[in-house]
């Protein structure tokens, strides 16, 4: 292995964390991101969506783009009571029972505030599947009394997202909130400082791009071109007691996933499964939900000749206030991904037209 965890960057991935980036309002972040690139000797910019770009060598003629989204799902409040409770609409794929009884932390121009999210205790709408709860049967309190108090710090608009700690658990496991896609921003910054200390003919782009849990409107701005784009997310582990039998078997700590879909180039995966396997870096094949991906069928389709190849970190209890991964699968897809590059730039393969090999 060409890269391992250590104590310095499993602090800033702590950081990337507990940053707070709602979808469309991701500055936070972007600037953890920001000043760990420029500390290693690199030149971040930005555009005005608030997509964050890095590259090791602008002046190559083949540019290979690693690509993960910065934000976390969340809640915009959309109204408030006389009895100073907040009303509030999802952000991004959010499940209404990921919310009750628990914390959130409210962004307010005038700063950040606690609240914790209630539903009525004598609603039974229970059954025997669970609990049939909407958004629309919950609120926020921050414990004001009127709508006068609640109006002095919060405003329609402001989001509110999930407020947990950053810890282990176990051996090899990490709890937090936001792991998707904070894992994906923190290896592409690891994979980038690796090749500015290694460098290579070949350019390598980190981008960590905005709104992709509502509409992917960060990747579908980006404007660099790109031979090749690696994305970096996190799928849905399907080690839990519930079967997902039709999206294959994906278990945390069994390494990285490889998603089997319409947008994948085939020869980069190809390529991809075999450096990992002489490499000895376990990967896992997966269809996922779809057989059209995300962030990657967004860059198929908007950069047109683009081969792409989608990375994923086996994720449990995805979009709650407490995400699972496994630290030895974070160490095999910045390992899988130096070894993809590498090899592709020592052996000058340029060439991805699937009938063409």
């Amino acid at each position: 292995m060409k890269w391992r965890l250590d104590d310095n960057n499993i602090e800033f991935l702590k950081a990337l964390c507990e940053s707070y980036a709602p979808s469309s309002d991701e500055f936070r972040v972007q600037k953890k991101i920001y000043k760990y690139l420029t500390n290693r000797n690199l030149y971040p910019f930005g555009d005005a969506i608030g997509n964050l770009y890095a590259s090791t060598n602008p002046s190559s003629n083949f540019h290979i783009g690693i690509v993960a989204h910065c934000d976390e799902i969340g809640v915009q409040i959309t109204a408030i009571d006389d009895s100073g409770l907040l009303r509030f609409r999802k952000l991004g794929g959010l499940r209404a029972t990921s919310l009750i009884g628990h914390r959130v932390v409210i962004l307010s121009k005038k700063g950040n505030y606690d609240g914790i999210v209630g539903c009525d205790p004598l609603q039974d709408n229970g059954t025997e599947t669970g609990i049939l709860v909407k958004t629309s049967d919950l609120w926020i309190d921050i414990g004001a009394e009127t709508r006068q108090e609640c109006e002095e710090i919060v405003a329609i608009g402001d989001f509110a997202l999930f407020k947990s700690d950053f810890y282990s658990l176990g051996k090899h496991r990490i709890v937090s909130k936001s792991l998707d896609n904070r894992l994906g921003g923190f290896i592409i910054s690891e994979v980038l400082s690796y090749f500015t200390h290694n460098p290579i003919e070949m350019d390598v782009v980190a981008i960590s791009t905005v709104q992709e849990e509502i509409n992917m409107g960060g990747i579908a701005a980006c404007q660099i071109p790109l031979d090749i784009a690696i994305v970096v997310d996190v799928d849905f582990a399907t080690d839990i007691p519930t079967t997902h039998t039709d999206m294959g078997q994906l278990s945390i700590g069994n390494g990285v996933g490889i998603n089997y879909n319409a947008d994948s180039n085939s020869v980069l995966q190809q390529i991809f499964c075999e450096i990992t396997k002489k490499n000895d870096i376990p990967i896992q094949a997966t269809l996922s939900r779809n057989i059209s991906g995300g962030t990657d069928a967004t860059i198929a389709r908007t950069m047109k000749n683009t081969a792409t190849l989608n990375i994923n970190i086996p994720l449990r209890y995805m979009h709650s206030h407490y995400e699972m991964c496994d630290i030895r699968d974070v160490e095999c897809a910045i390992n899988s991904i130096i070894y993809l590059i590498e090899h592709l730039n020592n052996n000058n393969i340029r060439n991805f037209i699937p009938w063409q090999q």
